[in-house]
Protein backbone atom coordinates (compact mmCIF):
# COMPACT_ATOMS: atom_id res chain seq x y z
CA UNK A 1 0.00 0.00 0.00
CA UNK A 2 1.21 3.22 0.74
CA UNK A 3 4.05 1.74 3.33
CA UNK A 4 7.48 3.12 3.15
CA UNK A 5 10.10 1.76 5.13
CA UNK A 6 13.30 -0.32 5.36
CA UNK A 7 12.25 -3.60 6.66
CA UNK A 8 15.14 -5.83 8.10
CA UNK A 9 14.65 -9.40 8.91
CA UNK A 10 16.60 -11.74 10.80
CA UNK A 11 16.91 -15.72 11.09
CA UNK A 12 16.33 -16.65 14.70
CA UNK A 13 15.84 -19.50 16.75
CA UNK A 14 12.79 -19.32 19.49
CA UNK A 15 14.90 -18.19 22.55
CA UNK A 16 16.30 -15.25 20.71
CA UNK A 17 13.49 -13.41 22.53
CA UNK A 18 14.33 -14.19 25.57
CA UNK A 19 18.17 -14.03 25.37
CA UNK A 20 17.54 -10.44 24.33
CA UNK A 21 15.06 -9.96 25.94
CA UNK A 22 12.67 -8.79 23.23
CA UNK A 23 8.93 -9.07 25.02
CA UNK A 24 6.49 -11.21 23.25
CA UNK A 25 3.54 -8.51 23.04
CA UNK A 26 1.02 -11.03 21.25
CA UNK A 27 0.71 -14.60 19.84
CA UNK A 28 3.74 -17.00 20.16
CA UNK A 29 6.99 -17.77 19.33
CA UNK A 30 8.75 -20.17 16.70
CA UNK A 31 8.45 -24.04 17.75
CA UNK A 32 11.18 -26.28 15.84
CA UNK A 33 8.28 -27.42 13.67
CA UNK A 34 6.83 -23.80 12.25
CA UNK A 35 7.89 -23.27 8.55
CA UNK A 36 6.86 -20.29 6.66
CA UNK A 37 5.90 -18.12 9.52
CA UNK A 38 7.38 -14.78 10.54
CA UNK A 39 7.52 -12.62 13.60
CA UNK A 40 7.35 -9.04 13.42
CA UNK A 41 8.10 -6.11 15.79
CA UNK A 42 6.01 -3.90 16.91
CA UNK A 43 6.63 -0.69 14.50
CA UNK A 44 6.16 -3.41 11.62
CA UNK A 45 2.89 -4.37 12.42
CA UNK A 46 2.10 -0.79 13.27
CA UNK A 47 3.32 0.76 10.00
CA UNK A 48 2.21 -2.01 7.35
CA UNK A 49 -0.88 -3.03 8.85
CA UNK A 50 -2.26 0.30 10.99
CA UNK A 51 -5.57 -0.14 12.22
CA UNK A 52 -5.62 -4.16 11.38
CA UNK A 53 -4.81 -7.50 13.21
CA UNK A 54 -1.22 -8.52 12.62
CA UNK A 55 -1.87 -12.26 14.08
CA UNK A 56 -4.49 -12.13 11.26
CA UNK A 57 -2.12 -10.96 8.22
CA UNK A 58 0.87 -12.50 5.96
CA UNK A 59 3.44 -11.16 4.28
CA UNK A 60 5.52 -12.02 1.03
CA UNK A 61 9.21 -12.17 1.27
CA UNK A 62 10.69 -13.71 -1.72
CA UNK A 63 8.95 -16.41 -2.66
CA UNK A 64 7.18 -17.25 0.51
CA UNK A 65 4.26 -16.62 1.97
CA UNK A 66 4.84 -15.78 5.65
CA UNK A 67 2.23 -16.04 8.44
CA UNK A 68 2.45 -13.58 11.13
CA UNK A 69 2.43 -15.30 14.57
CA UNK A 70 3.44 -13.24 16.89
CA UNK A 71 4.38 -9.33 17.38
CA UNK A 72 7.44 -8.53 19.98
CA UNK A 73 8.83 -5.03 20.94
CA UNK A 74 10.74 -2.73 18.96
CA UNK A 75 14.34 -3.56 18.80
CA UNK A 76 16.87 -2.12 16.31
CA UNK A 77 19.30 -5.08 15.72
CA UNK A 78 20.76 -3.95 12.11
CA UNK A 79 19.86 -0.50 10.71
CA UNK A 80 21.06 1.58 13.41
CA UNK A 81 21.09 4.95 11.61
CA UNK A 82 17.67 3.99 10.25
CA UNK A 83 15.14 5.39 12.49
CA UNK A 84 12.13 4.74 10.03
CA UNK A 85 12.69 0.99 10.26
CA UNK A 86 11.31 -2.20 10.81
CA UNK A 87 12.32 -5.77 12.12
CA UNK A 88 10.77 -9.22 11.02
CA UNK A 89 12.23 -12.46 12.48
CA UNK A 90 11.86 -16.34 10.61
CA UNK A 91 12.85 -19.23 12.31
CA UNK A 92 15.95 -20.40 11.67
CA UNK A 93 16.50 -23.30 9.72
CA UNK A 94 19.54 -27.05 9.88
CA UNK A 95 20.94 -24.86 6.39
CA UNK A 96 21.31 -21.35 8.02
CA UNK A 97 23.64 -22.70 10.74
CA UNK A 98 26.52 -22.71 8.96
CA UNK A 99 26.19 -18.55 9.06
CA UNK A 100 24.75 -17.98 12.22
CA UNK A 101 25.88 -16.44 15.43
CA UNK A 102 25.26 -17.60 18.85
CA UNK A 103 23.94 -15.25 21.25
CA UNK A 104 24.79 -15.82 24.93
CA UNK A 105 22.81 -14.38 28.25
CA UNK A 106 25.00 -14.45 31.68
CA UNK A 107 24.64 -13.30 35.19
CA UNK A 108 28.28 -12.33 35.27
CA UNK A 109 29.74 -9.65 33.62
CA UNK A 110 30.19 -10.73 29.86
CA UNK A 111 34.46 -10.51 29.81
CA UNK A 112 34.42 -13.02 32.30
CA UNK A 113 32.58 -15.66 30.43
CA UNK A 114 33.92 -15.09 26.59
CA UNK A 115 37.03 -17.25 27.38
CA UNK A 116 34.85 -20.39 28.72
CA UNK A 117 32.65 -20.19 25.55
CA UNK A 118 35.50 -20.37 23.47
CA UNK A 119 36.60 -23.63 25.30
CA UNK A 120 33.40 -25.21 25.17
CA UNK A 121 33.15 -24.40 21.47
CA UNK A 122 36.31 -26.04 20.83
CA UNK A 123 35.62 -29.31 23.13
CA UNK A 124 32.84 -29.62 21.26
CA UNK A 125 34.47 -29.74 17.68
CA UNK A 126 38.57 -28.48 17.94
CA UNK A 127 38.31 -27.26 14.23
CA UNK A 128 36.34 -24.25 14.92
CA UNK A 129 38.05 -21.10 16.25
CA UNK A 130 35.44 -18.96 17.59
CA UNK A 131 35.30 -15.27 17.74
CA UNK A 132 33.48 -14.22 21.22
CA UNK A 133 33.02 -10.48 20.85
CA UNK A 134 30.50 -8.96 23.65
CA UNK A 135 27.37 -6.93 22.27
CA UNK A 136 28.61 -3.86 23.42
CA UNK A 137 32.09 -4.08 21.84
CA UNK A 138 29.64 -5.06 18.38
CA UNK A 139 27.38 -2.07 19.08
CA UNK A 140 30.82 0.30 19.69
CA UNK A 141 31.82 -0.95 16.56
CA UNK A 142 28.78 -0.57 14.58
CA UNK A 143 28.91 2.78 15.54
CA UNK A 144 32.18 3.98 16.42
CA UNK A 145 32.72 6.00 12.81
CA UNK A 146 29.17 7.91 13.99
CA UNK A 147 30.82 8.83 17.33
CA UNK A 148 33.76 9.74 15.45
CA UNK A 149 31.68 12.27 13.24
CA UNK A 150 29.21 13.34 15.78
CA UNK A 151 32.65 14.03 18.08
CA UNK A 152 33.61 16.20 15.33
CA UNK A 153 30.34 17.53 14.44
CA UNK A 154 29.57 18.78 18.20
CA UNK A 155 33.06 20.50 17.96
CA UNK A 156 32.25 22.46 15.18
CA UNK A 157 29.03 23.09 16.82
CA UNK A 158 29.82 24.67 19.85
CA UNK A 159 32.80 26.96 18.11
CA UNK A 160 30.09 27.78 16.07
CA UNK A 161 27.61 28.84 19.16
CA UNK A 162 30.94 30.77 21.03
CA UNK A 163 31.46 32.73 17.47
CA UNK A 164 28.12 33.94 17.44
CA UNK A 165 28.01 34.77 20.98
CA UNK A 166 31.01 36.47 20.62
CA UNK A 167 29.86 38.47 17.08
CA UNK A 168 26.26 39.03 18.69
CA UNK A 169 28.07 40.66 21.94
CA UNK A 170 30.54 42.80 19.89
CA UNK A 171 27.73 43.86 16.78
CA UNK A 172 25.10 44.63 19.98
CA UNK A 173 27.59 46.51 22.52
CA UNK A 174 28.70 48.67 19.61
CA UNK A 175 25.52 49.95 18.14
CA UNK A 176 24.76 50.84 22.03
CA UNK A 177 28.10 52.78 22.39
CA UNK A 178 27.47 54.76 19.53
CA UNK A 179 24.07 55.72 20.66
CA UNK A 180 25.67 57.49 23.68
CA UNK A 181 24.76 61.17 22.34
CA UNK A 182 20.81 59.70 22.06
CA UNK A 183 20.86 58.47 25.58
CA UNK A 184 22.45 61.95 26.88
CA UNK A 185 19.69 63.33 25.04
CA UNK A 186 16.77 61.48 26.60
CA UNK A 187 18.26 62.17 29.55
CA UNK A 188 18.47 65.72 29.31
CA UNK A 189 15.26 65.71 28.26
CA UNK A 190 13.86 64.09 31.77
CA UNK A 191 14.24 60.06 30.21
CA UNK A 192 14.39 57.92 33.51
CA UNK A 193 17.53 55.50 33.15
CA UNK A 194 15.00 52.57 33.42
CA UNK A 195 13.18 53.58 30.29
CA UNK A 196 16.18 54.54 28.28
CA UNK A 197 17.89 50.90 28.87
CA UNK A 198 14.23 49.21 27.85
CA UNK A 199 14.30 51.05 24.55
CA UNK A 200 17.62 49.97 24.12
CA UNK A 201 17.36 46.32 24.48
CA UNK A 202 14.00 46.81 23.22
CA UNK A 203 15.25 47.75 19.75
CA UNK A 204 16.85 44.53 19.27
CA UNK A 205 14.05 42.39 20.19
CA UNK A 206 12.60 42.04 16.88
CA UNK A 207 16.07 41.35 14.72
CA UNK A 208 17.09 39.03 17.25
CA UNK A 209 13.63 37.08 17.52
CA UNK A 210 13.85 36.48 13.59
CA UNK A 211 17.58 35.95 13.86
CA UNK A 212 16.70 32.71 16.28
CA UNK A 213 13.51 31.68 14.69
CA UNK A 214 15.57 31.35 11.20
CA UNK A 215 18.70 29.69 13.01
CA UNK A 216 15.84 26.88 14.95
CA UNK A 217 14.37 26.45 11.26
CA UNK A 218 18.06 25.72 9.88
CA UNK A 219 19.00 23.57 12.89
CA UNK A 220 15.69 21.64 12.48
CA UNK A 221 16.53 21.39 8.38
CA UNK A 222 20.08 20.24 9.34
CA UNK A 223 19.25 17.42 12.02
CA UNK A 224 17.10 15.77 9.55
CA UNK A 225 19.98 14.84 7.05
CA UNK A 226 22.29 14.22 9.97
CA UNK A 227 19.59 11.63 11.20
CA UNK A 228 20.42 9.35 8.43
CA UNK A 229 23.67 8.97 9.21
CA UNK A 230 24.10 9.17 12.88
CA UNK A 231 23.23 7.18 15.44
CA UNK A 232 20.34 8.37 18.17
CA UNK A 233 19.86 11.95 16.44
CA UNK A 234 16.50 13.00 16.77
CA UNK A 235 14.67 15.43 14.39
CA UNK A 236 13.74 17.74 17.26
CA UNK A 237 15.65 18.33 20.58
CA UNK A 238 14.03 20.76 23.00
CA UNK A 239 16.50 21.30 25.34
CA UNK A 240 19.19 22.14 22.85
CA UNK A 241 17.37 24.35 21.08
CA UNK A 242 16.23 25.51 23.92
CA UNK A 243 19.28 26.17 25.49
CA UNK A 244 21.18 27.64 22.46
CA UNK A 245 17.88 30.38 22.32
CA UNK A 246 17.91 31.52 25.64
CA UNK A 247 21.79 31.49 25.94
CA UNK A 248 21.93 33.89 22.60
CA UNK A 249 19.12 36.03 23.85
CA UNK A 250 20.42 36.36 27.00
CA UNK A 251 23.41 37.67 25.15
CA UNK A 252 21.75 40.10 22.96
CA UNK A 253 20.47 41.40 26.27
CA UNK A 254 23.39 41.84 28.53
CA UNK A 255 25.28 43.20 24.99
CA UNK A 256 22.44 46.29 25.00
CA UNK A 257 22.24 46.48 28.66
CA UNK A 258 25.91 46.82 30.00
CA UNK A 259 27.11 49.63 27.30
CA UNK A 260 23.40 51.18 28.02
CA UNK A 261 23.99 51.18 31.95
CA UNK A 262 27.35 52.78 31.16
CA UNK A 263 26.44 55.79 28.83
CA UNK A 264 23.98 56.76 31.91
CA UNK A 265 26.45 57.06 33.69
CA UNK A 266 27.93 60.04 31.58
CA UNK A 267 27.28 63.60 32.03
CA UNK A 268 24.95 64.35 29.61
CA UNK A 269 26.29 67.89 29.22
CA UNK A 270 29.42 65.31 27.80
CA UNK A 271 26.93 63.01 26.23
CA UNK A 272 25.22 66.03 24.26
CA UNK A 273 29.30 67.14 23.07
CA UNK A 274 30.24 63.73 22.14
CA UNK A 275 30.93 62.98 18.66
Amino acid sequence: GEARFNAYFNLVGPQFFRTMAIPLLRGRIFTPSDHNVAVVSESFARKLWRGKDPLQQTHKLGNQQLTVIGVVGNARTVGFRDGNSAELYLPMEDKDLTEAVIVVRTSRRPVDVAGALAKVSRAIDPVISPEVQTVKSAFDEKIGLSGKITGVISGMGALALLLAVVGLYGVVAYNVSQRTREIGIRIALGATPSRVVHSMVSGFFMPLSIALAAGVGLAAAASIVMRAELYGVSNLDPLSYAAAVLLLAATGSLAALIPARRALEVDPMEALRCE
